[in-house]
């Protein structure tokens, strides 16, 4: 008998197993099949057992091209790596462009309302000027901000809403010219900051500039905030 260590594992066999033995010529094939078997053991033993059919469909693509679908391996960090370059491209340095702001109630100037292609002269979708209808005869508060006050101007006319400066202080507010379209409606246009908000007591209407002005997030976020605590005093 002899011992053989292969990695950590070890293997005892005959010599006339695959040496001595003419009758068993297939004895030398079955050994290097069991020392390719030990080195495979050997290796997942030593990075982990790999998962089963059930485990490797129910985890995430971006796991399965990591290590045997360890949320550690190789993929998934160089995945995560890539998100990183993709998010920070652009960001920061010399002659960097300006991160575009598109967030906010710019959609309620296309599908609320055709605000964004008419103006002062828009017309409200029907729906919701029965909801804010209903929403004002129960005396119920109603939160805005960004440009969807301009519901309020078109809906409530003598109402008080901010959409923020009527000037474009400091290049903050590229679309002031939106207060004076709020004013001809019939309505009051209250200037306030980005962190602040308007409260209409008469109508219990609440409103916040918020993507009206180009501002750091956490400013935008203090905005907002405001208009949901004085929504919240009115309820």
């Amino acid at each position: 008998m002899f011992c053989l260590k292969l990695e950590t594992h070890a293997f005892a066999f005959q010599t006339s197993s695959f040496i001595s033995s003419p009758a068993r010529p297939y004895a030398a094939g079955r050994w290097r099949r069991r020392r390719r078997r030990g080195r495979r053991r050997s290796r997942d033993g030593a990075r982990g057992a790999r998962p089963g059919p059930a485990a490797w469909r129910s985890c995430s693509p971006g796991l399965r091209s990591g290590c045997h679908g360890q949320a550690g391996g190789a993929g998934a960090r160089r995945l995560r790596r890539l998100r990183w370059q993709r998010d920070s491209r652009g960001v920061g340095g010399a002659g960097a462009p300006e991160p575009r702001r598109r967030g906010g109630g710019f959609g309620v100037a296309k599908n609320l309302c055709s605000w964004a292609v008419d103006g002062k002269n828009c017309t409200v979708n029907e729906h919701v000027n029965s909801t804010l209808q209903a929403f004002h005869s129960a005396k119920k508060p109603i939160g805005l901000c960004c440009i969807s006050p301009v519901l309020a101007a078109k809906v409530f006319p003598g109402c008080e809403v901010t959409v923020g400066q009527d000037k474009n202080v400091d290049g903050r507010f590229p679309d002031a010219e939106t207060a004076s379209a709020i004013a001809e409606l019939g309505c009051k246009h209250i200037c306030k900051n980005v962190n602040e908000s308007h409260v209409d007591k008469a109508n219990k209407i609440v409103t916040t500039c918020a993507f009206m002005c180009k501002a750091p997030l956490h400013e935008i976020f203090d905005g907002i905030g405001t208009m949901v605590q004085e929504v919240l005093k009115l309820a």
